[in-house]
């Protein structure tokens, strides 16, 4: 009776693990992300979905091969080892490169190496979580060589410029505007406030309300 009890005990765990195992396959699958597990001896355990898609293999051509047979052993020494041995020295690593996969080619990546602990015996694995965020680099790229493009601008031109905080804060001045205020340079501004410039302080936030609703202003006469 009891070794029938104890039967049933152990075939109802065994199917609650396996339902919790399919769920975790299901959701890893689904990502958007590259997802794969990674052991000490620098070998690929498990590769989900996405994996295998962006690199177009099926997952038994990856599955227990090493880093050096998928990236080139100069690739795994010169810029993977060293962030793996660290996560298994316990740190969660974090960091951005761009490298080629057959489907989308070259591609800007944020990769996170997460250290795998099983019982007692310690970080047996890691979890390699690789995001695309080669659409966000570009536009970060292009914003700042916009940016930098306008203070050339700004720099070259005989109008005075001058850019501020919602709170009034000066955070920039062209060198016209530097002239007109008659400053050896833009380090008297750091302390500086728009809103001294208004008689009357209230003037300024009203037009600060006007710019965030889009909507062009001329401010007028103000006081230096």
């Amino acid at each position: 009776m009891k070794k029938g009890l104890q039967a049933i005990m152990e075939n109802d765990i065994h199917k609650s693990v396996s339902v919790e195992k399919d769920i975790f396959d299901q959701i890893i699958n689904h990502s958007r992300s590259m997802i794969s597990v990674i052991n000490r001896e620098y070998v690929y355990e498990k590769v989900n979905s996405t994996f295998c898609r962006e690199h177009q293999v099926p997952n038994d051509s990856i599955v227990g091969k090493s880093l050096s047979d998928i990236w080139g052993d100069d690739i795994f020494r010169s810029h993977l080892k060293n962030k793996i041995d660290l996560c298994f020295s316990g740190e969660t690593i974090r960091y951005e490169s761009s490298f080629y996969t057959p489907r989308l080619g070259e591609r800007y990546y944020e990769v996170v190496f997460r250290p795998l602990t099983a019982g007692n015996r310690g970080i047996t694995h890691l979890m390699a979580e690789t995001f695309d965020i080669h659409d966000l680099k570009l536009s970060r790229q292009e914003a700042l060589e916009r940016e930098e493009e306008l203070r050339k601008i700004e720099t070259n031109l005989p109008v005075g410029f001058l850019r501020c905080m919602p709170d009034g804060k000066i955070i920039h001045a062209n060198k016209a505007f530097i002239r007109l205020m008659e400053c050896p340079d833009d380090i008297g501004f750091q302390n500086t406030n728009m809103k001294s410039f208004y008689p009357v302080e209230i003037l300024f936030a009203i037009q600060v309300e006007q710019l965030l609703e889009s909507r062009s202003k001329k401010f007028g006469r103000v006081f230096g």
